[in-house]
């Protein structure tokens, strides 16, 4: 199940009490994530550079699980379409390349063969470990290394 986090930022001429149901509208897409935290800790704030002539705006941060990436796509679709939203970016958190690897079969192959290659030279990794280990545990102690 990948993680992922999405910033968007409403259009801060709304009041906060017209803000929140846009956000509530976008966050009811994500209908199968699980663990869905919205923060919005950041609140209005000025924006380093004008977006479409609007200085200000409200800082929202969705965090989730997900396995469906329609609905991602989904929520981008949206988000685009919506007036009220200004920017919205799509992180995924998982070791894999964002949310193009989930769809994309030969990026989905490079990073299975990615993963497989680095199971083995952790396991070559700790099996020398182990071994050098064992070996300094069977080397007897003299009393003069004391």
């Amino acid at each position: 199940m990948s993680k992922y986090e999405i910033m968007v930022i409403i259009d801060g001429r709304l009041k906060e009490s017209d803000a929140t149901p846009v956000i509530t509208e976008l966050k009811n897409i994500l209908k199968s994530a699980k663990d869905l935290n919205v923060d919005s800790k950041m609140g209005l704030r000025d924006l380093a550079y004008p977006i479409k002539k609007i200085n200000r705006g409200y800082y929202y941060i969705l965090t989730f699980s997900n396995d469906e990436p329609s609905e991602i796509k989904e929520f981008r679709r949206v988000a685009s379409i919506k007036k009220e939203v200004l920017r919205q970016l799509i992180i995924n958190l998982e070791k894999d390349y964002g949310y193009k690897a989930t769809i994309n079969p030969k990026k989905v192959a490079k990073s299975e063969f990615r993963k497989e290659k680095y199971r083995k030279a952790k396991e070559n990794f700790l099996a020398e470990q182990e071994k050098i280990k064992r070996e300094k545990d069977t080397t007897p102690v003299k009393l003069t290394d004391v």
